[in-house]
């Protein structure tokens, strides 16, 4: 997850205009994260969907940012 936040707060000091946007005036990215313990069985459509899901929530959340899961 941190490196999630390091990377939507990168592109965010880039300050890229994107003037055809309706959502923000720079580019910006947001992030869905999903991971696992070692003792955790969990296969990679399962993690993609989740990760999937926190994309979704971080979108829904305002855009720009990150949202994770770990599966413990």
């Amino acid at each position: 997850m941190d490196i999630a936040c390091e990377l939507e707060k990168n592109v965010r000091k880039k300050d890229i205009t994107h003037a055809d946007s309706l959502a923000a005036p720079v580019v910006t990215i947001s992030l869905g994260v999903a991971g696992r313990s070692g003792q955790v069985a969990a296969d990679a459509p399962t993690l993609l969907a989740l990760a999937d899901a926190q994309l979704y929530r971080a979108k829904n959340a305002g855009r720009a940012r990150a949202c994770g899961h770990q599966l413990t």
